[in-house]
């Protein structure tokens, strides 16, 4: 077994945990093991890139959704096809923990409880094949297991990547990161085409109103009827009131622990990451696949969970194994108050792509092409991670890895 941990997540938390609940799981179950510490982000992907699976093929991850993507990234950009003969183990030290609580099926009562209940079903030999998302970019690929975002999603990941020195709850950043850029940067630039294929279903939303994109021609986003913000049907809030509470809900971004320590950014605070290349072709029309845009996207989050962690409920028609993933956003047409009402709404628990302001599809892929500026460009959120944009495809790998779980497993 080997255990990798980034030693500055969650101001030491991971480390903690290692040494108290990891290791000592791992000794009275009389399993070998080696603990490695990340040095910088990308330290996971290239490690395991280069490990020898024939004498450890169980990665334990002690991090954020980030760290997770790395290690998968490292697993699938191998010469050789591992996919069938490893093992993935997901201790959370991060802020949504989007697979680990959804492995765990969101029974343990506490992190405490989450964390144990992950080291003991490793212990065990417990696993599941789960699906893995595959985000494939002009000259790169990256791997996940939770989301891909823009907009809101990209522009908090972003400005949370650079709180990293605010001590205390690893919350704490991404509602300050929210407030201030809804505050500051709104509305946000981030405009694209869409491309879905011919199979993908529109999710039925809540019979209060209806999108503005899915009531809409879509060959441009000038030709989209403005949404009237004192018609809507959605509660009204005072603007007092959603400057303490609302605005300063809008991890619409779904903000999850970024892997690596604090590194030396580029200008823009994003990360190229380096692996195999990939070419990104715009879909034939013909063939059936749907184009909507261009638009400019406030916000656009892909997850192939239902749940992207205990307060960020997404869609409640997809699951970790059935092969799609559902893509929900919305334009630019929207007020800051109808956003903000939308946060709100999910924190109470209902289903983000249910809102009726928002357009959502499931779909096994779908397709992203972004008018990249030079400057000030939001970037991608990769799992929790900031990443450069580029023409990007987003599919799914149906049951592409085998991960310990305490539910639904399987026996080693």
């Amino acid at each position: 077994f080997t255990v990798i941990y980034n030693p500055v997540s969650g101001a030491g938390t991971a480390k903690q945990i290692v040494e108290t609940t990891v290791v000592p799981v791992l000794r009275l179950a009389r399993l070998e093991y080696t603990v490695v510490p990340t040095t910088h982000r990308g330290f996971a992907t290239d490690y395991v890139r280069k490990m020898d699976i024939s004498k450890s093929n169980t990665v334990i991850v002690c991090g954020g959704d980030g760290m997770v993507s790395e290690v998968i990234t490292g697993f699938l950009t191998r010469p050789d096809d591992v996919s069938d003969k490893v093992f993935l183990g997901i201790v959370p030290s991060g802020t949504a923990n989007a697979m680990a609580n959804e492995l765990d099926g969101y029974q343990s009562e506490s992190h405490v409880m989450l964390t144990g209940r992950a080291v003991l079903a490793v212990a065990h030999g417990k696993w599941r094949p789960v699906d893995v998302l595959k985000v494939a970019m002009d000259g790169r690929t990256i791997y996940g297991l939770s989301c891909i975002g823009w907009g809101l999603a990209g522009a908090v990941a972003q400005m949370a990547d650079r709180l990293r020195w605010i001590p205390g709850q690893r919350k704490a950043r991404y509602d300050i990161a929210g407030f201030v850029t809804v505050l500051k940067e709104w509305p946000l630039k981030c405009n694209c085409t869409l491309y879905f294929p011919p199979d993908a279903v529109p999710v039925t939303r809540d019979s209060r109103s209806k999108s503005v994109i899915d009531s809409a021609p879509t060959e441009s986003s000038s030709s989209l009827p403005r949404a009237n913000s004192s018609t809507s049907s959605l509660p009204q809030a005072d603007a007092s009131e959603l400057e303490d509470e609302s605005l300063r809900t809008l991890s619409l971004s779904v903000g999850s622990d970024s892997s690596g320590p604090a590194i030396e950014e580029d200008p823009e605070g994003v990360v190229a990451a380096e692996t195999p290349a990939s070419v990104v072709t715009v879909p034939d029309e013909a063939a059936g696949w749907e184009k909507i845009g261009p638009i400019n996207v406030l916000n656009f989050i892909g997850s192939n969970v239902p749940k992207l962690g205990l307060d960020h409920p997404i869609c409640p028609d997809i699951t970790v194994d059935d092969g799609k993933l559902v893509v929900v956003f919305l334009d630019e047409k929207h007020s800051r108050l109808e956003v903000a009402n939308a946060g709100l709404s999910m924190k109470a628990g209902k289903f983000l792509a249910k809102h009726p302001i928002m357009t959502a599809r499931i779909a096994r892929e779908f397709k992203c092409f972004p008018e990249v500026e030079k400057k000030g460009q939001v970037p991608y959120n990769i799992d929790g991670d900031p990443v450069v944009p580029a023409p990007m495809h987003a599919s799914i790998i149906q049951r592409g890895l085998r991960v310990h779980c305490m539910t639904g497993f399987e026996q080693c």
